[in-house]
């Protein structure tokens, strides 16, 4: 799958939902994983995981984004195969759009050698600086920015649905704070979720 769309439509949150759906029992976590280069720097990798999926952001970790799809992420997958051969793990990878070039063609390679076993969501916002031999084997979901008439409504229907008096002003406030979120990279910790660290490897 190809999620594509501007900042602050909602994509990781579709994502999330369809996973949800999906695995009705899944429950996610998040890991720290050390992983140690060829030049012995270690690089600490944040992932959410699942039973059934793995999320993650090779792009913002630089020109490190090649070794962390061809050594973690294959590692991931063929562990998979070998427990078990017709079940099969979802990849998501965030920010698909900011992967370097040779990033990307080393997931094309993954996604033709281990075709059976994984499946991968790509959330991205430029589909421009995507290869075409990617970008070709994916289906594509588009979406577009929610509007501020549209949170309204849906702030009036809940507020009525709950009992809740919420006046134009109260309204006014929380579409501000909203846009001003939209363009804010924040990173809000879920004090709900567990933080785990995986023993290193190593990576070419």
């Amino acid at each position: 799958l190809w999620i594509s769309g501007p900042k602050g439509c909602c994509k990781k949150t579709l994502v999330d939902l369809f996973l949800k759906e999906k695995y009705k029992n899944m429950v996610k976590n998040t890991y720290l994983v050390d992983i140690k280069t060829k030049t012995s720097k270690i690089i600490e990798l944040k992932i959410f995981k699942s039973n059934y999926h793995i999320q993650l952001n090779p792009s913002s970790y630089g020109v490190y984004d090649r070794l962390i799809i061809h050594e973690f992420i294959n590692e991931i997958i063929k562990l998979t195969k070998d427990s078990d051969e017709n079940s099969y793990i979802t990849i998501v990878i965030e920010d698909a759009d900011k992967l370097t070039i040779d990033a990307q063609e080393s997931l094309r390679r993954t996604i033709e050698e281990y075709i059976m076993n994984c499946r991968f969501i790509f959330i991205q916002t430029n589909t421009s600086s995507v290869i075409r031999a990617l970008e070709s084997r994916c289906i594509k979901i588009s979406l577009n920015a929610i509007s501020n008439n549209d949170i309204k409504k849906i702030l009036i229907d809940i507020s009525n649905k709950e009992n809740i008096n919420i006046n134009d002003q109260d309204i006014n406030l929380i579409l501000s704070s909203l846009c001003n979120s939209r363009f804010e990279n924040k990173i809000v910790p879920n004090q709900r979720t567990g933080l785990h660290r995986v023993k290193g490897e190593d990576v070419n």
